[in-house]
């Protein structure tokens, strides 16, 4: 066994901010943890865990879970739409012949009056 050079052979060290072995911004004091050299063990051949690894790797199933569910909910809703539309097809099919169709004529001229518009306004 050979002691941890950053710990002594302790496994804990003191840090010089709140950040610890995380290494990302911290307050301004003093704080024990982990050492992240032996990773608890005091041995610097014989490491315990990798805390760092660890919360990588459990961060990265999340977003790996995150992005499947993601991809289900997508589905599921893009499955729940067709089903709606299918289920009034003949609702769509109705409103189309009866109330739009009707309206061409007017819808047409609308067209035109703001083609006719917008041709005045983009004049210089």
């Amino acid at each position: 066994m050979s002691g941890c050079k950053r710990c002594g052979g302790v496994g804990r060290r003191a840090y010089g901010s709140t950040a610890v072995w995380r290494g990302g911004m911290g307050g301004a004091s003093i704080t024990e943890a982990v050492c992240d050299g032996c990773w608890g063990s005091g041995d610097e051949n014989a490491p315990g865990p990798n805390l760092r690894k660890q919360e990588a790797e459990a961060a990265a199933e999340w977003r790996r879970r995150y992005r499947e569910d993601a991809a289900f909910r997508w589905k599921e809703r893009a499955r729940r739409f067709a089903r709606r539309a299918y289920n009034h097809r003949e609702n769509y099919r109705s409103l189309i012949k009866y109330q739009l169709t009707p309206m061409r004529d007017e819808i047409a001229q609308l067209q035109a009056e703001v083609r006719r518009l917008s041709a005045l306004v983009t004049r210089p």
